[in-house]
């Protein structure tokens, strides 16, 4: 019975020393392996090449690349201010820049010129009329205060007379609209700025507050 029990005592310390070289030995092991990896690093990263500048001042530019519709700050419409016209001549075109009160566009003005051709005869007629009357008036005032002419005759002077002064004005009244109407017949740009589009053709026909041109600022 001794003897079984001193051989299984000698078996397990046998069996214990051999756990502890066994863990010892993998313990070891696990360490050598760290540190050569520890090596490995070290000498990789000593392996890394670095590039030295010298620092200086510059500028920098930073480009930003967007999509989008771009808008004018100020849209202008030009339209005629005279009804119902020919267009005779457009002098601008699509992408032209244009000046404040640059002439633009012309506008048919053959009728509008005989009509202001009309009123400067009818003043002239009127003006004719007026010192011929005004001469009579002249003479016949006189023979009425020598008592040689009757009331009824300067007084029948005297109408006529009014009426031609009234004639002169109203035909002076009339060729300053005419003159206004064919300033109208010339389309000038009421501010600066590129022309973005063109309606109207030359010989085209155009309508009052009817656009011809856009232009933008």
């Amino acid at each position: 019975m001794e003897n079984k029990t001193l051989k299984k005592g000698k078996t397990g310390t046998i069996i214990a020393l051999t756990a502890i070289l066994i863990f010892g030995g993998f313990t070891v092991f696990n360490y050598v392996k760290y540190k050569a990896q520890k090596k490995g690093e070290i000498k990789t990263m000593e392996k890394i090449p670095v590039q030295i500048a010298e620092s200086k001042t510059m500028n920098l530019k930073s480009i930003l690349e967007q999509t989008g519709d771009i808008r004018p700050v100020i849209k202008v419409d030009v339209y005629p201010k005279a009804e119902s016209k020919i267009i005779e001549k457009l002098l601008v075109e699509k992408g032209d820049f244009v000046k404040t009160g640059a002439l633009i566009a012309v506008l048919e003005k053959d009728t509008v010129e005989a009509q202001v051709a009309q009123a400067m005869a009818a003043i002239e007629v009127s003006e004719a009329n007026l010192d011929v009357l005004e001469k009579d008036h002249i003479r016949i005032e006189y023979l009425y205060k020598e008592k040689a002419a009757a009331k009824q005759r300067l007084d029948h002077i005297n109408a006529r007379l009014k009426a031609a002064k009234a004639q002169l004005k109203h035909s002076r009244e009339t060729l300053k609209q005419l003159e206004i109407l064919y300033r109208e017949h010339r389309i000038y740009a009421p501010v600066k700025g590129y022309v973005s589009a063109r309606y109207v053709d030359r010989g085209g026909h155009v309508r009052h507050k009817e656009t011809d041109y856009s232009y933008f600022l």
